[in-house]
Parts: C-alpha cells; structure tokens; sequence
C-alpha cells in the first residue's frame, strides 16, 4: 500500500500533519545548503590563502624636496585635508605580509591619488600617470598591481618593501585608501565589484542624466516653458559630473579642471532644487529671488575657494 492510499483513505485538513509533511518548505534545505557552500568556500579560501588588509603604512612627506621624519599611519590615509601647508608629494611604505602559497601575489589599492608610482625594492612595477602630470588622476580607479617575482617561489616576497610615490595637486583628492594583500585570484573578484561600481555605475549615470536632457529638451522646444530648460542644463552639468568621475585623464590642466567641475557640481544641485521648487510653486516670488541670490554666491565662493587652493573642506566632491 502506498503513501498516496493511505492518504485518501483518510482525508486531512490543509492543517493536518500528514499533509504538512507532504509540503515540507523548502527553503529551509536551501539554506542549509547555502551555509553549507559557504563554509567550504571558507575552507577553500583559508587553504589558497586569504587576502589581508594592510592596515598601517609608514608615511613621509616632502617640502621644498626636503623629506620629513616619517610616521605610521593608519590606512585608509587621506593627507590633502591635513592642516598646515598644502602637500604636493609623499610616500607611503609597507612591509608585505607572510605568503603562504605559491600562487601569483598582488596589491589591491581601494584608492590612490593623484599620480602614484610603486616600487618592489628597486623595481618599478606600477605608474599610474607621471609623477606631477596635473592632467592624470589615478584616484578615479582602484588599483590591482599583481608583484613579479622573477622566477622565485612567491613565499620570497614575505617580509619585502613596497614604496608608494603619491604627488599631489591643491584641492584635490589625495591619500592612499584601503590596501589588501593576497592571491590576484582572490584580490580580482573585489577588483572588478569595485572597477564596475566606480566606472560602470558612473557611465549609467551619465547615459540616465542625458536622456533625461535631451527629454527635458524636446519638451521645452514643445511647451517653451522655462522649468524644462532649466532641467535640462541641470541634467546635462550631471553628465559632465559624472564623466569627470570614471575618466582619469582630464582635457584641461588642474588649475582650469578642477574650477569648471567643481562649479558643475554645484549648479547641478541647485538647477535640480530650484527646478523641484518650480514644480511645487509654494514659495513666495521673494523667498526664491533669496534662494537664486544664496545659491550664485555659494556657487562664487566655492569655486574662489578653490582658485585661492584654500578649499581643503571641498575636495570629498573632487
């Protein structure tokens, strides 16, 4: 006799345990499952070698080309909003961790800027840009400098010195982000979650923004009403942001760049607000005179700021 008699000979309730066991959920064995996966993705990973984060780096500076004592520092290090002078170079230097396979090594550098040039030893085995080229900016990227061993087994590298050149530009992103040390097969999947993030998600961006003004554009050619085109330069300056944000070589020297970007930046946060209180049409005819008036004074005053490379506080938009 099967299981399927036995059930219709007693009828149950959608409540009855016989019933209930007959449609057991699940999503219990699935994560049971999952946990089980990712344990031994956990073994695996333990058994290649896991990638670990560098958290401290021996830091020095240079003035007029004369280094200071150097210090450690905790990474991620940011030196351009550092009080005192403005900083035009650097150098960060770190001790590599234990290796404990053979497999190929790298660094992966969450951020690092602007022009940067590492050094195994003697060796130089990664530029990004030249050492004071204003018109480069590695910081728009991360950074997977897989390290040559020449031929030797990779547990050589235990113990080695990495240098990090960093120079500079004022009121500009500078510093070394996170750092992490491991086998490139593992540092490549964080690598390519954070490249796509960064440039990727910054191309959408800006793929979004101008559709949204060529929109905002045909429907002022339709209705000539002021708020579409208002929204439509709003837009537009987004496109520009956002190219500024995933291209590393800029058109334009820093001196005149950074200015335009920065101005860009900022009338394209106030276009957007002063568009969203067009549509509401609440406030008062004077309230918005004061609103245009405060917000062309910001927009002013920043971009002095940052002419008279006195705006430290400015550089998180940079």
């Amino acid at each position: 006799m099967t299981f399927e008699s036995v059930e219709s000979a007693f009828p149950t309730s959608d409540r009855s345990p016989i019933r209930n066991l007959t449609r057991r959920p699940i999503w219990r064995w699935q994560l049971l499952r999952a946990a089980v996966m990712a344990c031994l993705g956990w073994l695996l990973t333990l058994a290649h070698g896991a990638p670990i984060p560098l958290t401290t780096a021996t830091f020095t500076t240079f003035i007029d080309g004369s280094a200071s004592a150097p210090s450690i520092v905790a990474l991620h290090h940011r030196w351009e909003v550092m009080p005192g002078p403005a900083l035009s170079r650097a150098r960060y230097d770190l001790v590599l961790p234990e290796v404990v396979s053979d497999e190929p090594y790298a660094l992966l550098l969450s951020r690092v800027g602007n022009q940067v040039q590492v050094r195994l030893g003697d060796m130089v085995i990664y530029r990004g840009g030249r050492l004071g080229d204003d018109e480069f900016d590695a910081a728009k990227r991360p950074v997977l400098i897989p390290i040559p061993t020449n031929g030797a087994p990779a547990t050589s590298l235990t113990g080695a010195k990495v240098t990090i050149d960093i120079t500079a530009q004022p009121s500009r992103w500078a510093g070394l982000g996170a750092v992490q040390w491991g086998p490139v097969s593992e540092l490549e999947v964080d690598f390519r979650w954070r490249y796509g993030w960064r440039v990727y998600g910054s191309i959408g961006t800006a793929v979004c923004f101008a559709i949204v003004a060529l929109l905002a554009f045909w429907l002022w050619r339709i209705d000539q009403d002021t708020v579409y085109l208002k929204f439509c330069l709003g837009a537009s300056l987004g496109v520009l942001v956002y190219f500024d944000r995933m291209v590393q070589g800029t058109p334009l020297p820093w001196s005149m760049w950074g200015p335009l970007v920065l101005g860009a930046i900022l009338m394209h946060l106030f276009l957007m607000l002063d568009t969203a209180l067009d549509v509401d049409a609440t406030m008062s005819a004077r309230s918005r005179r004061a609103f245009d008036l405060v917000s062309l004074v910001i927009v002013v005053l920043a971009v002095s700021l940052h002419l008279a490379h006195r705006s430290k506080e400015l550089t998180w938009v940079l």
